[in-house]
């Protein structure tokens, strides 16, 4: 047997001993001074939550005057003293899955009879909770801030069921509770707002501190999440974009329209063209292509001013036969102007084009594919913040309508069901393609763009002494689209109203009766630039 002296058994009854909360809330072990004992209040939890005071029971009253607390690790706390306990406040909140050790030294009863030199006691903070992550499309956003398209899903998970009253949904600063619906479950919520081109969405989840679980736990994780939104181009099969495409400069090449012109080349393998009045009621084409370009493009005509728009907001390179001294002031720059990326034949020492034997001229200035693509590598100037859609299945918006005609441009319509596709013709002639054997060109979507438009103030054409007309292509305005025998009566956007050419990058996109984006079918896609009252 081991007898301990009289001062021995003093010192051990004075050793103070560590109390613990236990993970299951409250297995309290504790030994002090005999006629004083401090205790951990249990949490019902079994841990404390990261807004929880944490309170020190002493089952006799004590004066507190003279107690020293500290925590390890370090904590901001504010501590409320009473006759039987201490209620430690975190100032900013406990950190989520760490362990507390408080310190207690110089407590006394309230009659100085006995007293705690030395105490500790341990305590666990909840596991982290709330946003557990962002989903878009599928796939887990881990870092940054993702490129997505207007038809993109973003849905919210969580790491447990949620309080769903506690939670309040922001949108760039907005409540947005209206645009989020729910899982059953409480683990995850979709986000079903709209995502507008060229407007970054910032989604929220709920003020820090007021966010809770299911359970009761404060939400310690909120982080927002930032998406940027870019338009959706619509590509043609043709040019062989696929899923793994990467976007390339745009290519942007001036096609006559002339009667003498026709048969053209080129048009049919274009991902996009536009179509306008140049002078004298003739139309031209704009042809835009994304990837691969065919093997032979032309007549190639001189640029009008709608190219400065369309170079500027697709970030390519214009290739064109020439100008007029008006339009070219623009296209070459000059304080404050800058010079655009443009080719053009009348300036060109990069073999870039050639005259064809089996046209007259000026109507015989062709290109061809691979000279368009040397040209594309020669300027290397990147693409523009928009993506390039591959061949998807068809969306089935609009409603029936039959296929338009776009008189101020001398075009109809004809709706082929077999092969889902518009066929043009001009004034009563089919509209053709000579790299197709001559075959008629099959459209797939159909837009007309209601622009407005101003004389531009100088000569274009010095023989007949036409003026150039100035198409006012950013803004908003009134569009229709016809695709599979439908049409939708929308909008179309690009950039801000009044915005100069040269300072709009935005890519045009449309939206349908509701504001809601159109992401176009796939396939050639012609769009009509008509001058309000043409």
């Amino acid at each position: 047997m081991i007898r301990l002296s009289r001062r021995n058994q003093i010192v051990a009854l004075g050793v103070a001993a560590v109390v613990v909360l236990g993970a299951a809330g409250g297995a309290l072990w504790y030994k002090t001074h005999q006629g004083l004992h401090a205790s951990l209040a249990a949490s019902q939890a079994g841990y404390v939550r990261v807004n929880e005071p944490v309170i020190v029971n002493f089952d006799h009253q004590v004066d507190l005057k003279n107690v020293h607390v500290t925590l390890s690790p370090d904590a901001k706390i504010q501590v409320d003293k009473s006759v039987d306990k201490l209620v430690i406040k975190p100032v900013a909140g406990w950190l989520p899955s760490r362990t507390y050790t408080i310190a207690l030294t110089n407590v006394a009863s309230s009659d100085h009879q006995t007293q705690i030199k030395a105490w500790k006691g341990v305590f666990n903070v909840q596991p982290r909770k709330g946003v557990a992550g962002y989903v878009i499309d599928g796939q887990v956003i881990t870092a940054g801030e993702p490129v997505v398209r207007s038809s993109s899903k973003i849905a919210i998970s969580f790491s447990d069921a949620m309080s769903v009253a506690s939670v309040k949904f922001t949108a760039n600063g907005k409540p947005a509770n209206d645009q989020v619906l729910w899982a059953p479950d409480a683990k995850s919520a979709a986000f079903t707002g709209k995502l507008l081109p060229y407007q970054p969405l910032v989604l929220g989840v709920g003020t820090p501190g007021q966010v809770k679980t299911l359970k009761g736990d404060v939400a310690t994780d909120l982080g927002e999440l930032t998406v940027h939104v870019v338009p959706i181009e619509p590509s043609n099969p043709a040019s062989g974009v696929d899923a793994n495409y990467q976007n390339k400069t745009a290519m942007e090449v001036v096609v006559d329209n002339a009667g003498l012109a026709r048969p053209q080349y080129g048009l049919q393998s274009a991902d996009m063209v536009y179509e306008y009045v140049s002078e004298y009621s003739i139309s031209r084409f704009t042809l835009i292509y994304f990837n691969n370009v065919p093997g032979a493009i032309g007549p190639v005509r001189s640029c009008r001013m709608i190219n400065t728009y369309l170079i500027e907001a697709f970030s390519g390179v214009g290739m064109c036969s020439g100008a007029s001294v008006g339009t070219l002031h623009y296209l070459f720059g000059g304080n404050p102007l800058p010079l655009l990326p443009t080719n053009i034949n009348d300036f060109d020492n990069g073999n870039h084009y050639f005259r064809v034997p089996f046209k007259y001229a000026p109507h015989n200035l062709f290109t061809a594919g691979d000279r368009v693509e040397r040209l594309r590598d020669e300027m290397h100037i990147g693409s523009g913040p928009y993506l390039v859609d591959p061949p998807h299945a068809d969306n089935g918006l609009g409603q029936p309508e039959n296929p338009p005609g776009i008189a101020a441009h001398n075009v109809s319509y004809v709706y082929d069901p077999g092969s889902q596709s518009y066929l043009p013709y001009d004034s009563g002639t089919p509209r053709t393609d000579e790299n197709y054997g001559g075959a008629q060109v099959h459209v797939k979507n159909v837009v007309v763009m209601h622009v407005g438009f101003h004389d531009a103030g100088w000569v274009e054409d010095d023989n007949g002494g036409a003026h150039s007309v100035w198409y006012d292509m950013t803004g908003d305005g009134a569009a229709e689209i016809w695709s599979d025998g439908r049409a939708i009566h929308g909008h179309w956007h690009m950039g801000q109203a009044g915005t100069p050419y040269y300072a709009n990058h935005d890519a045009p996109w449309f939206t349908d009766e509701n504001g809601t984006p159109v992401e176009l079918n796939s396939g050639l896609t012609w769009i009509h630039a008509l001058g309000n009252g043409q």
